[in-house]
């Protein structure tokens, strides 16, 4: 048989509009989560747990159709990642889609300080 010990605990709240929203901690990390109520094939009612990787805001400096109409922050698998969302629709059906592009920071190579011996100066 299986043993479980506890390394967390949280609590989840519906909200006015359905939506299940909470907090988990784990090993001593918080993580904000969502839950969507979903049926199986044979009927059954659960409840699918994410955790949220974070926030997508509208552009507000858009000023054409090349930039995009939301972008937001993610930390996926220990790197963060820029989101860029374009809203689109479907050429054949018009169904109403997200298309998303996301980057890692490329880190700049630190300069190293230049060593002064100011020993040799006058003053």
């Amino acid at each position: 048989m299986t043993e479980y010990k506890q390394v967390g605990d949280g609590a989840i709240f519906t909200n006015d509009d359905g939506t299940l929203e909470g907090n988990f901690e784990v090993s001593g990390t918080k993580h904000r989560v969502a839950g969507r109520r979903k049926q199986t094939k044979d009927g059954k009612q659960i409840i699918v747990m994410e955790i949220e990787l974070g926030s997508l805001w509208p552009n507000e400096y858009k000023k054409n159709e090349n930039q995009p109409d939301m972008t937001g922050k993610f930390s996926i698998e220990g790197k963060l990642l820029r989101a860029a969302v374009w809203e689109r629709a479907s050429k054949n059906s018009g169904d109403k889609f997200l298309s998303v592009k996301l980057t890692e920071e490329i880190e700049q190579p630190q300069q190293e300080a230049i060593q002064i011996d100011d020993g040799d100066v006058p003053f």
